[in-house]
C-alpha cells in the first residue's frame, strides 16, 4: 500500500501544531486528548512518544509530502501475555474525511499484528461520538458491546461502545487495505 502519510515520534517542535489541531472541540472532546486541551497535555504527548515504553506507544501522523502534523495514533495497555492492546486515533479537522485516519489505522494494525505479534486490538468510543463509531465499523472492527453510563464526562453520563479486531480477521480482510 502506498501511504500518503508517515508515522513517527512526536517532538518538541510539534507542540504548537498539536495545540492548534486539538483546540477544535470536535477533535478532543470525546477523545482521550480531553477537553479543554492544554499545552501541558501536548507536552505529555511528546514526552510519552519519546519513551521506550513496552506498554504504551504514541506516534505522530504526518503528511508524507510535507511532513505536516495531522494527528496521532497510540497503542496502550499493550499486554504481551494476552496479546492485545487498545488503540486510539485522532486527526485534526482539516484532515478528516480524506482517508488519512484509515491509513494511520492500517499502519498501526500492521505494527501491532506483525511487529508486536498481537492477537487482538480493541477500541473504546464514547457515545455519542458517531464519527468514531462509524470509522471503526467501516474499518472492519466488530462491536463487542456497550458499557452503559460508564463514564461521567462534563456533567453527563456517557456510554462506551467497545470494538475489537482480531489478527486473523485483519489478515483475511480485503487485500486493498487502502484508505476510504
Amino acid at each position: 500500500m502506498a501511504y500518503r502519510i508517515v508515522v513517527d515520534k512526536f517532538n518538541e517542535i510539534d507542540i504548537s501544531s498539536i495545540c492548534q489541531l486539538a483546540e477544535d472541540k470536535s477533535v478532543c472532546y470525546y477523545s482521550s486528548l480531553g477537553f479543554p486541551f492544554t499545552k501541558t497535555k501536548a507536552l505529555n504527548i511528546v514526552q510519552k512518544s519519546k519513551e521506550d515504553d513496552e506498554d504504551h506507544k504514541v506516534f505522530a501522523v504526518r503528511l508524507k509530502e510535507t511532513g505536516e502534523l495531522i494527528g496521532g495514533i497510540s497503542l496502550k495497555h499493550i499486554n504481551q501475555k494476552h496479546k492485545n492492546a487498545e488503540i486510539g486515533i485522532w486527526t485534526g479537522t482539516p484532515y478528516q474525511g480524506k482517508g488519512y485516519a484509515k491509513e494511520a489505522l492500517n499502519w498501526a494494525l500492521e505494527y501491532a499484528f506483525a511487529k508486536l505479534k498481537l492477537k487482538k486490538i480493541y477500541a473504546f468510543v464514547r457515545y455519542p461520538n458517531t464519527a468514531s463509531i462509524n470509522f471503526f465499523i467501516k474499518s472492519g472492527f466488530h462491536q463487542d458491546g456497550i458499557q452503559r453510563s460508564e463514564v461521567f464526562f462534563h456533567n453527563e453520563w456517557l456510554d462506551i461502545v467497545e470494538f475489537s479486531l482480531l489478527n486473523e480477521e485483519w489478515q483475511n480482510s480485503p487485500a486493498d487495505k487502502e484508505s476510504n
